[in-house]
């Protein structure tokens, strides 16, 4: 079976606020929402999404939804969309550097 090369048309790169059905409290904190990025890729009538886990401010995690969205538009979603793919591997290939 041949597989052809799935090539990115476009890219949406979304902040969601989502409530939360119970508050979620830890030391530092409760939350009363989530909010995370989530980014939907689109190929030829399909899509893939993705979310991000990591929170507003460096809490429990170093990572934040400021630092992760501008690497994702300044710097990922750029390199993806208008091009090919033959596999997920040349994702990979095309963004180890």
């Amino acid at each position: 079976m041949t597989v052809s090369p799935l090539k990115i048309d476009s890219a949406e790169l979304r902040l969601v606020r989502l409530p939360l059905l119970t508050p979620f409290t830890i030391a530092t904190g409760t939350m009363h929402e989530k909010l995370f990025p989530l980014l939907t890729l689109r190929s030829g009538g399909i899509e893939g999404y993705a979310e991000g886990v990591m929170d507003p401010l460096p809490d429990y995690l170093d990572e934040t939804i400021a630092g992760s969205m501008m690497l994702l538009r300044d710097v990922l979603i750029p390199q993806l969309v208008g091009k090919s793919f033959a596999s997920p591997a040349a994702v990979e290939e095309l963004l180890t550097p």
